[in-house]
């Protein structure tokens, strides 16, 4: 093989990641080595190692920086509407179009659960910050307390995200028409929680 020519440190740093997305993606932490992602580069293993220190940094930052773009979508789409039922929406449709337009990185994610303990934790607390963001905007529009928007806040980004995850194993429905059916079950349970004549005693 020849050798790949030379990159800009940057520029090798973001290719690195890039690949190591789709391996992690594909193989997982585990089963992916360092050796493959330099092999698949075309480059030697010490090159990775010029970059980072080892394979769980290289991982983390993967996951990161897929926790960095999917909240800069979700942020971006709840702050472009100012409707409650677009806000409930955005917030589904966010896990979705992220799992349509970076497959890998979103593979990445619905994995970081089980990997490691270090990636388990990153995640948790990405879902965290998450529902940080949906909270913030469900007290905008209703009047809950902080700790009812906390609650309905995580229930919502943990409705969008295993809706996306069970949407991508087998991608054979509409994205969007499956977002926008979870967006109509979320809102209408959402506008019922302030309806005086709702009274769901669950078994009291």
């Amino acid at each position: 093989m020849p050798p790949t020519p030379r990159m800009r440190r940057a520029q090798r740093r973001a290719q690195i990641i890039s690949i190591a997305t789709r391996q992690f993606a594909q193989e997982g932490y585990h089963a992916t080595s360092m050796d493959a992602i330099a092999a698949c580069i075309g480059v030697s293993k010490p090159v990775l190692y010029q970059h980072f220190e080892s394979k769980l940094d290289l991982f983390l930052t993967v996951l990161d920086e897929a926790i960095d773009n999917l909240n800069r979508m979700l942020a971006t789409l709840l702050d472009s509407v100012h409707d409650r039922r677009e806000r409930v929406y955005s917030t589904i449709k966010s896990f979705f179009m992220f799992a349509v337009e970076d497959r890998n990185a979103f593979d990445v994610l619905m994995r970081a659960d089980n990997e490691n303990d270090e990636s388990r934790q990153h995640w948790r607390d990405a879902l965290d910050s998450f529902a940080d963001t949906v909270s913030r905007s469900i007290r905008r529009d209703t009047e809950v307390t902080e700790a009812e928007a906390n609650i309905l806040g995580h229930a919502l980004v943990g409705m969008a995200k295993q809706a996306a995850f069970e949407w991508s194993r087998n991608r054979d429905y509409d994205p969007y028409e499956s977002a926008r059916l979870v967006g109509i079950l979320a809102f209408d349970g959402l506008s019922a929680i302030e309806d005086p004549q709702v009274d769901l005693h669950l078994g009291e």
